[in-house]
């Protein structure tokens, strides 16, 4: 008896570990490269994203979405198929051509009804990727989302993509990393942290 129920539980653990590792091996796991370009089409924004994961992804569209203004798609890709491991897709927003701001680039900091938004409001953008065949968001990061904005909306006024700071470039930037790495990054952090907390403490002892 016992044995047939240690074989059973085994089985269902064995089940529910298959059933979580599938999950996990479909969590996105993604590199984001934002950056500026100039082309014989115009001059704009493009974001390169490289799948790191184990699965394939399925077509996806790149969305900016702030509650008071709904979500704006603005990105072509140069590929629509489902996106394989290790594989990098360029998705490009051409902004500005012949040195006119195109009629289509929206005010982003103007909501649904056309009027400003203030500084809250302004602060609520998000950059997402949602699927195309459902409403499913595999992706999301507020950072890349308020930073996009704000060099969108500079372009806009200026005519020009590339006044662009060095703070904003490094933003529109995310590259994956594993659990522990992270995990070990922070540690590292706090154990510096703390070493020069001893050190401050022990030169202040001494005075």
């Amino acid at each position: 008896m016992e044995l047939l129920l240690g074989l059973v539980a085994g089985t269902v653990l064995g089940v529910m570990g298959d059933r979580l590792w599938s999950r996990v091996e479909r969590i996105p796991r993604l590199d984001i490269i934002g950056t500026v370009f100039k082309g014989r089409d115009g001059d704009g924004y493009s974001f390169t994203i490289t799948n790191h994961g184990l699965t394939e992804i399925p077509p996806y569209t790149i969305y900016i979405c702030n509650p008071n203004r709904g979500s704006i798609a603005l990105f072509t890709k140069d590929k629509k198929d489902i996106q394989l491991p290790e594989q990098k897709v360029e998705h490009r927003c051409v902004m500005v051509r012949d040195e006119r701001t195109l009629l289509g680039s929206p005010d982003f900091y103007r909501d649904r009804n056309n009027n400003p938004m203030n500084d809250a409001q302004r602060k609520q953008f998000t950059f997402r990727l949602v699927l195309d065949n459902s409403d499913k968001v595999i992706y999301e990061n507020k950072k890349i989302g308020n930073t996009f904005v704000k060099v969108f909306q500079n372009a806009r006024e200026t005519k020009n993509v590339l006044l662009m700071d060095f703070k904003d470039a490094m933003a529109l930037q995310y590259k994956y990393e594993l659990w522990y790495v992270k995990a070990l990054k922070k540690g590292k952090a706090l154990c510096v942290k703390l070493l020069s907390f001893m050190v401050v403490s022990k030169r202040s002892k001494k005075q």
